[in-house]
């Protein structure tokens, strides 16, 4: 999109014509031929008429922009503007306001909402430099026809594309990217971008927008001019630009050469290795042939082989004929033979089989009677060890006894004449008169 912005008497004009096939202009227009519409305290003096500046019944105008055309204009805090708002025609548009009313902010705020630096603008050093005095932030919305044949992704947007970006005192400064229905769809300035350049829009081309300044200069003859008039040229028409996507082509062209030039030394390489691989393959040919008569003589050999064998095999068969008879009666005495011991063998099998059968019955006889007499000495065990501990009791009472019979024996003899134990008395009596 290109806008151009001439210096005359104050009033200007806004013509937004798509980039992919048009140029956009903005020409200043004497302010006598333009009414004024005086705005209040609080906001500049700024007019503009859409449409106003084509008058040409032979031609059928259109109500709507193309693609890629500007469509509207927002400013909010912006420089002079508290709030803003312009229509642009769908062809020319013309605004006009005194000196200070603000119509350079709108191209201003153009610029920076397509993405444009501060310095680049030529009126500021900084983007915050344009945020209205005693605001925070200020926003810029540009809103862009999409509605044709080249519209960019329709079925996205819709009929308009809308940039917004929004200016803060701090250093961030957002951009948007909004669809028709007012729905934000993206917020990279990758996306912005790929807008911009799909509708060919460079707001830092010199014949975009030209300052006053740049008019001004434009319009001296000095030599100094004459060179900026031709560098103005020369990025206006994109041929820097063309320039130095052929120095890059030539470049390229340079390394593609010295591609060729090593791709020529690999063919060249790989010829002589081809060449050198058609001699290897020649000779596994050969080898080949080779293979294929020795494989022919060695089969020629083995029938050789074969019939020379065939002499031998019928003189064997002879042989074979003759004594076969004779091992075969002798092979079948040994047969009769084989089969007499093994009916001896079987006999002998089967009476040790009976005499093992009763064997086992003994032993199983045998068997039982053990766990019988087990059992019983079991028995006696436990009937050995009651009476072993029945003997250790009387053993006991019996100690016991003589211990008491030691200790009292005069008692002991008087208790047993008292019950009529006459012996166990006179004999405890004795005991105990001995010294």
């Amino acid at each position: 999109m290109s806008f151009t912005e001439v210096q005359l008497n104050h009033a200007l004009t806004l013509q937004p014509i798509s980039t992919k096939r048009r140029a956009v202009a903005l020409v200043e227009q004497p302010s006598a031929s333009r009414p004024r519409i005086e705005a209040g305290p609080s906001q500049p003096s700024l007019h503009h008429e859409a449409g106003a500046a084509l008058e040409t019944p032979a031609i059928s105008l259109r109500n709507e922009g193309l693609p890629g055309q500007l469509k509207s204009i927002c400013v909010v805090n912006f420089m002079c503007h508290a709030h803003f708002a312009l229509e642009f025609g769908p062809h020319v548009t013309l605004v006009s306001g005194t000196n200070g009313s603000g119509k350079s902010a709108v191209i201003q705020g153009l610029q920076v909402c397509l993405g444009l630096k501060a310095r680049e603008t030529r009126r500021g050093d900084n983007l915050q430099s344009f945020i209205k005095t005693g605001c925070e932030e200020a926003k810029v919305q540009v809103t862009l026809w999409n509605k044709g044949d080249d519209a960019y992704e329709p079925a996205i947007f819709g009929e308009q594309i809308t940039i917004e970006r929004r200016l803060t005192r701090k250093a961030s400064n957002p951009f948007k990217l909004v669809d028709e229905r007012n729905k934000t769809v993206s917020v990279s300035r990758s996306s912005i971008d790929a807008v911009l350049e799909y509708f060919n829009i460079n707001a830092a081309n010199p014949l975009t927008i030209v300052t006053q300044d740049m008019a001004r200069d434009f319009n001296s003859g000095g030599s100094a001019d004459r060179q900026k008039k031709y560098t103005m040229y020369m990025e206006g028409t994109l041929l820097f630009d063309i320039q130095k996507e052929l120095s890059d082509a030539a470049a390229e062209l340079g390394k593609a050469k010295e591609d060729v030039d090593g791709l020529l030394l690999d063919k060249n390489e790989a010829s002589a290795e081809v060449q050198k691989m058609t001699g290897k393959r020649e000779l596994c040919e050969g080898l080949e042939k080779q293979r294929d008569i020795q494989a022919a003589l060695e089969n020629h050999m083995a029938w050789l082989e074969a019939y020379a064998a065939r002499s031998t095999v019928q003189q064997l068969q002879q042989e074979l004929d003759q004594k076969l008879p004779e091992q075969l009666q002798q092979l079948n005495q040994l047969e009769a033979e084989v089969q007499a011991k093994l009916e001896t063998i079987k006999q002998d099998i089967h009476t040790k089989m009976e005499a093992a059968e009763q064997a086992q019955e003994t032993i199983s006889r045998h068997r039982a009677q053990i766990q019988d007499l087990s059992e019983q000495a079991r028995l006696a065990g436990r009937e050995r060890l009651a009476a072993q501990r029945e003997v250790d009791d009387c053993k006991a009472t019996v100690a016991e006894v003589e211990q008491e019979l030691q200790v009292r024996p005069l008692e002991f003899a008087l208790a047993a004449l008292a019950a009529g134990q006459g012996d166990v008395g006179r004999t405890g009596l004795r005991a105990w008169l001995q010294p």
